[in-house]
C-alpha cells in the first residue's frame, strides 16, 4: 500500500511527471531512430502520445468549457492537420520540442 501511495504522490507532482514523461519520450525517440525497424510499431508513438496527450486535453478543455483560444489551441490544430506522410519520429520530436517549456524562465 505504501508503494502505491508514492506512486500515486510521483504521478500527482507536475514537475516529477513532465520530467518522466520527458524521459520517457526522449528515450523512445532515440530507440526510434536507431532501431525502429526492429520493432513491429515505430517507437516514436510513444513519445508522440506522451507528448500530444496533455496538448490536446488542454485544448478540448480551454476551448469547450473556457472559451479560450490560446497555444495550446492552435498547437493542437497543427497536430491533427499534420501530413500523415511524416516518419512519427519527426513529427513526436517536433511536438516535444514546440510544446517544451523555455528553460530558465519561471512562469509568467
Amino acid at each position: 500500500m505504501e508503494k502505491k501511495n508514492a506512486i500515486v504522490e510521483f504521478l500527482t507532482d507536475d514537475l516529477k511527471r513532465t520530467a518522466l514523461f520527458v524521459t520517457l519520450a526522449g528515450i523512445s525517440l532515440v530507440i526510434s531512430f536507431f532501431f525502429g525497424e526492429d520493432f513491429p510499431v515505430d517507437p516514436a508513438w510513444v513519445a508522440i502520445i506522451l507528448c500530444g496527450t496533455p496538448i490536446l486535453y488542454e485544448a478540448v478543455t480551454g476551448l469547450i468549457l473556457r472559451h479560450d483560444i490560446k497555444a495550446d489551441v492552435l498547437v493542437a490544430v497543427a497536430i491533427v492537420a499534420s501530413p500523415p506522410e511524416r516518419s512519427p519520429s519527426s513529427w513526436s520530436s517536433e511536438v516535444c520540442w514546440r510544446t517544451s517549456p523555455p528553460i530558465g524562465r519561471g512562469p509568467g
